[in-house]
């Protein structure tokens, strides 16, 4: 049985880049916390790849887009703790030291649901998502094994993993009553939309419309949702 994701108490935002989980869930996580759910943003990357001026100091950039987060959540209601891995944004691979930390955080902050970005989107040639979805669902699959990762902090085993930006979503949440404030927060990360929020902010409305369109919601985000157990030897995952 898939989970409902409105129903969740404590939710871990684990995500590439600073912005990536307002775009795909910022929706659903002023839902969220409106319902009481606590919520901890955790991102991967420094961010300092994301800009178009070859000037740009990266250590500044990395300062803007953490303060740009903040305002963000600050917009969207909701008090989430940020942690930062500082990985280099565009550099991200696969390994088994970033799958142990986030186990760790995993265990440390033990939520029942973690939304992450789709690895299997595809045609997505951002190395830095589709890293950062895959050892998300490893550390969700690896968390409640005592002896992946051991450390001192207890094993956990979380309720479900959200993947926002996929392809083949399962759920879908009403966020119509919500949707400005996503948009605004957004926009809080002038930095990687500036001049060309126009239409950003048209392709997102697009976007929301046509999935909230088939279950009568004005604006709506959508997520494959799977438990632990959908991610490992399930064929039908796929099709759940």
């Amino acid at each position: 049985m898939i989970p409902d994701l409105l129903e969740s108490r404590r939710v871990l935002c684990i995500q590439p880049h600073p912005d990536d989980a307002d775009i795909g869930a910022g929706g659903t996580l002023a839902r969220l916390v409106e319902r009481g759910a606590e919520v901890i943003y955790l991102t991967v990357t420094d961010g300092t790849a994301g800009s178009d001026d070859p000037d740009q100091d990266p250590n500044q950039l990395k300062l803007l887009r953490r303060g740009e987060q903040q305002k963000a959540l600050d917009v969207l209601g909701v008090p989430a703790e940020l942690v930062w891995l500082d990985y280099q944004d565009g550099y991200l691979s696969p390994s088994l030291t970033l799958r142990d930390t986030l186990i760790n955080y995993i265990r440390q902050y033990q939520p029942d649901l973690v939304l992450t970005v789709d690895p299997w989107l595809p045609y997505e040639a951002h190395n830095d998502h589709p890293v950062t979805g895959l050892m998300a669902a490893q550390a969700v699959m690896f968390a409640s094994t005592p002896r992946i990762a051991p450390s001192s902090l207890p094993p956990h085993r979380v309720c479900a993993i959200g993947f926002f930006f996929s392809a083949r979503p399962n759920t879908t949440v009403d966020v119509s009553t919500v949707w400005e404030q996503k948009l605004q927060a957004i926009q809080c990360h002038h930095s990687q939309f500036g001049s060309q929020w126009a239409e950003y902010k048209d392709f997102f409305d697009t976007q929301a419309r046509s999935w909230g369109g088939p279950q009568g919601y004005a604006r709506a985000e959508v997520f494959k949702v799977l438990t632990p157990l959908h991610l490992h030897c399930f064929p039908n995952a796929e099709s759940s």
